[in-house]
């Protein structure tokens, strides 16, 4: 349910989605495959950042950015694309060795 009203309502392609509650893949995802152990490496670094930063501070801090980016300009895919939570979530999938 969560993944198709992200999908909807936030960013259009998304596969999964870090919560305080867990972690969400889609269905489809194949765990086995490069694509998905690197999704899930990009979900568990959000899981990490939950715990690093405490769940409220963490959602203000991405939230704040998120506005921040909004407000110099960027677009909602592009304002999203820049947090940096997202970037090193990114680069932590990209440094998986499979």
């Amino acid at each position: 349910m969560l993944l198709p009203l992200m999908r909807r309502f936030i960013l259009k392609g998304v596969m999964g989605v870090t919560t305080p509650w867990g972690v969400y893949i889609d269905a489809e995802v194949d765990w086995e495959s490069n694509r998905g152990r690197r999704l899930i490496r990009h979900e568990l670094e959000h899981v990490a950042q939950f715990k690093r930063y405490g769940t409220l501070r963490f959602m203000y801090l991405y939230a704040r950015e998120y506005l921040r980016n909004r407000r110099v300009g960027m677009r909602h895919q592009q304002a999203y694309y820049n947090i940096s939570y997202e970037t090193a979530a990114r680069q932590a999938a990209r440094e998986l060795s499979v």
